[in-house]
């Protein structure tokens, strides 16, 4: 009776930590979380609630090379657990493994072939590897499993702009706006498409609202001065470019094109300034393509 007594207390007692451990969770107290999850194992060692929770907390925290070894215990007690899988892959791509992630998403799939964000992430994996085709693929099913999954479509939208199907991403960054409409990199992704397609007045538009939304991107203000220098309106380029370079300091890209606007303006002095700015931060940062422009550019002057 005694042992039958203190069963009763420990499951109790296990599912009241899992119950709070998962209040922590959805409270992004992910310290909480595993504190509470270890305490579940020191009383269940072979709990894979405890397990998957645990290592999603600590997928959270970044620790994902952690993360996957809870995973990992929990697909030792039960190898056909597709939570686990899933979060496994999820865990292997923020860890730049794609090809791992597949065949845990692979398996999840072949247990629960209905959840919509394991083929999403399957979709991320296989625009890693290349595999554009695949990956539209992954989003079209999930679209189908949840219509209004609006990343699904945006990074379907993604795919098609590597692919240089214009229209058709438009298509998707059009229907992701619907969904969430202040949602800021999809108008300067819209942007972006529509210059492809010849219209720099259009892009601008949408990286307007990009802005509007998100004022401290740099990579907003410098793209908006790359249409503005492609217009010819090479002052208002130059105040784009200085913004961008007072939020992000280290902005190659920015100072080098600075520096051609300068050139443009026949400021040469303040042109070849931001332009060794330029190629001192390329230097810096590894960046040997850019570092060979900025020389060639240099040579120039």
């Amino acid at each position: 009776m005694q042992n039958t007594k203190n069963e009763i207390e420990e499951t109790a007692s296990v599912e009241a930590l899992l119950h709070r451990a998962e209040t922590s969770y959805f409270g992004n107290r992910f310290e909480d979380v595993i504190l509470d999850c270890d305490e579940v194992l020191k009383i269940e060692p072979n709990s894979i609630k405890g397990y998957i929770l645990r290592g999603r907390a600590k997928a959270s925290l970044e620790q994902h090379f952690e993360a996957i070894t809870d995973f990992n215990n929990a697909l030792d007690l039960d190898d056909t657990n597709a939570d686990a899988y899933y979060y496994r892959g999820v865990a292997k791509g923020q860890l730049d493994r794609p090809e791992e992630a597949i065949l845990d998403f692979d398996q999840s799939i072949e247990l629960d072939p209905n959840r919509a964000m394991t083929y999403f992430n399957r979709g991320i994996a296989k625009r890693k590897q290349g595999h554009h085709v695949g990956a539209i693929k992954d989003f079209d099913i999930a679209i189908s499993l949840e219509r209004q999954y609006a990343m699904a479509y945006y990074n379907r939208g993604n795919v098609k702009m590597d692919l240089e199907q214009y229209f058709e991403a438009i298509y998707d960054y059009d229907k992701v706006i619907s969904l969430l409409p202040n949602f800021a990199d999809v108008y300067y992704d819209r942007g972006l498409a529509k210059n492809s397609l010849g219209h720099p007045e259009a892009c601008l538009s949408d990286i307007d609202k990009a802005i509007e939304l998100d004022p401290n991107n740099a990579k907003y203000h410098y793209e908006h001065g790359l249409m503005m220098r492609k217009l010819g309106k090479h002052q208002e380029a130059i105040r784009d470019f200085n913004t961008a370079s007072t939020i992000n300091p280290k902005y190659t890209e920015s100072y080098y094109a600075r520096g051609l606007t300068n050139i443009s303006l026949r400021n040469l002095k303040v042109a070849k300034e931001d332009i060794q700015k330029a190629l001192d931060l390329a230097q810096e940062t590894g960046n040997q393509f850019l570092e060979n422009q900025i020389q060639l550019t240099l040579s120039r002057l």
